[in-house]
């Protein structure tokens, strides 16, 4: 973000406006100013420079004097400097969708308080003191969640949206770029350790449906998660997959439960596969039976397959 001087979108204007270059710093001054009781009016976000203008008229209006209006738009430049990571450092995730949806369940859950360990000592952003809201310091502030106080998406229904949602979390969370950066990279570190672990799923096709359905019924009755929740169906493959890697117990546990939740599926698959089948008994007489087995070999195939392709064979006969 730039200061211009000279800013001609902003119709007769000369004063110091801010020169908005993207979306993402349009979003933060949005923020700034909502956060300091500023009006912004609902201007859809579909014309860069129509909102960048709402932007600085939101400012104009809520700051009449000039000198105080330029510290204050200084002070949002320096904010969008100091704070905004670059999106290559969130590569790692933008085509990872069980990753991104396990970042995006950490910052969903972090508390202020947490939060407040990556924080510099000597970091505040600067905004000039008379612009500002006065700042919420009790015990129970703290302990709230810092995305839920910045109003951010509680139900993204896409891998782009949960994407989006952890890009607008960085870019809101009032810290250094440092801190930020720091943060960042120690949920990379713990998502590591998970990535390297044996898949749980990995008999899960992303592709069927009606499997990942199965598997996402299975997994939630027994591990509860209020902010996991699909909202399709080509969701509950990675609803299942975040369920689980956010499940907060020892690794044997989680051994134990993937092995059973395997054994179940093979218990399901093998009686689907009899839906259509009847048992037949019967007594064969033992020459009939070794030719029976006789037959089967030479051909590669099962009893059963044997007595159905013979049965097949001769009705296609008559």
């Amino acid at each position: 973000m730039a200061v211009n001087n000279d800013n001609k979108e902003v119709a007769n204007s000369n004063d110091t406006v801010v020169k908005i270059r993207n979306w993402r710093e349009a979003r933060l001054c949005v923020n700034i100013l909502t956060n300091q009781g500023f009006h912004f009016p609902n201007t859809e976000r579909t014309n860069l420079v129509h909102y960048s203008n709402a932007i600085n008229s939101s400012i104009k209006n809520n700051i009449s004097d000039k000198k105080k209006r330029e510290e204050f738009i200084a002070g949002i430049q320096r904010a969008c400097v100091d704070e905004v990571i670059p999106e290559s450092a969130f590569e790692w995730i933008k085509d990872n969708p069980r990753a991104c949806y396990w970042i995006w369940y950490q910052v969903c859950t972090v508390t202020v308080e947490r939060l407040s360990n990556y924080k510099e000592p000597d970091y505040e952003r600067r905004i000039p003191s008379y612009a500002q809201g006065e700042p919420d310091n009790t015990p129970s502030a703290s302990m709230l969640y810092l995305y839920s106080q910045l109003k951010l998406n509680l139900l993204p229904s896409s891998h782009q949206e949960r994407f989006n949602s952890i890009i607008d979390f960085f870019d809101l969370w009032p810290n250094s770029y440092s801190a930020k950066s720091k943060y960042l990279l120690d949920l990379k570190q713990q998502w590591s350790v998970i990535f390297n672990m044996r898949d749980p799923f990995h008999w899960l096709n992303e592709n069927d449906n009606p499997q990942c359905l199965w598997a996402w019924e299975y997994v939630s009755t027994k591990i509860h998660n209020y902010y996991i929740k699909p909202l399709s169906s080509k969701d509950y493959y990675n609803a299942t997959y975040a369920l689980f890697d956010t499940w907060s117990v020892h690794f044997d546990t989680k051994r134990i439960f993937f092995m059973q939740m395997s054994k179940a599926w093979g218990q399901k698959k093998y009686r689907d596969g009899l839906t259509h089948k009847v048992a037949l008994n019967t007594y064969l007489d033992s020459e009939v039976k070794m030719k029976l087995d006789s037959l089967a070999k030479e051909e590669g195939k099962k009893i059963n397959e044997m007595i159905t392709s013979l049965i097949n064979n001769a009705f296609a006969r008559k």
